[in-house]
């Protein structure tokens, strides 16, 4: 493997070797599953580099880690927007990596219209009969709650703008900030169109986001129960799937407020609407 330059940032030069020495820093490779949320933003890309050489690099980099199984959210929220979902065709939403992952010939995408993930790798059964609950049960959240040795890498954003986990564990508390909405709309798979419905456990219409992802990152990085690793503009940060769970059971019996806001000063199902916004 040659030694490229990807990035630049302040004057210093990023190469794939620094993001696989970052990764293993973060001990990327000690799991079996690796759920990769992902931002490009570690610094200006390299010019003489086209788009694509740079992820093929970076994609690179990430199976250097050996993991047996790759689990990328492809998420689209189709349903919520009104739009058709094709599984083969529908562009993630969650960024340039994950779409070229998606577009990789091993990759297999979940027919999930809203939270579609793409599995690159073993176990496929991650997505293989999945139920139109999107973060509840049977939803590919409930099948990676329930794997071994899984690990949740955050490949260039903050843990606190992008876990969408956490919904699913919010979900298992039956949080009551939130609900869950049913969704209708049209899924294209294989040459196959068909009207289908799925559920997301949204937040009600008068609740705002708190910052209680943010201190929940930082008291896990304080606890050295997530490993951090700053590089260029941006940081690589990986936490174990049971670490996460726990730290987020403490925080919310404790402090369950600072996860949402609301011009109430009461705190009750009874001042909640169902609301047109759709938001995690």
């Amino acid at each position: 493997m040659k030694n490229l330059t990807l990035f630049k940032y302040k004057n210093k030069y990023i190469t794939n070797f620094d993001f696989i020495r970052s990764l293993e820093k973060i001990k990327a490779y000690d799991c079996q599953i690796l759920y990769l949320h992902s931002e490009i933003n570690f610094g200006i890309p390299n010019p003489q580099l086209k788009k694509n050489q740079i992820l093929d690099q970076l994609f690179m980099c990430i199976k250097k880690m050996g993991v047996k199984t790759l689990c990328v959210p492809t998420y689209t929220f189709s349903f919520c927007n009104k739009e058709i979902f094709n599984v083969k065709k529908t562009i993630s939403k969650m960024g340039i990596l994950s779409e070229y992952i998606r577009n990789q010939s091993k990759s297999l995408r979940s027919t999930d219209p809203l939270l579609s993930v793409c599995i690159y790798g073993k176990n496929k059964n991650l997505i293989k009969n999945i139920s139109k609950n999107s973060i509840g049960k049977g939803s590919h959240f409930d099948k990676i709650h329930n794997s071994n040795n899984v690990k949740f890498i955050f490949f260039g954003p903050s843990v606190g703008s992008c876990f969408t986990y956490i919904h699913y564990i919010e979900k298992l508390l039956n949080a009551p900030y939130r609900y869950d909405r049913e969704f209708d709309g049209t899924i294209i798979n294989n040459n196959k169109k068909y009207k289908d419905k799925f559920k997301l456990f949204v937040r009600y219409n008068n609740i705002k986001t708190g910052n209680g992802s943010f201190i929940y990152e930082d008291i896990m990085f304080k606890k050295k129960i997530s490993l951090r690793k700053k590089l260029g503009n941006g940081f690589l940060t990986s936490i174990n799937k049971e670490d996460a769970f726990n730290s987020f059971i403490d925080l919310y019996k404790k402090k369950k407020n600072i996860f949402f806001r609301t011009n109430k000063k009461s705190f009750g199902s009874k001042y909640f609407k169902f609301g047109n916004v759709v938001t995690l």
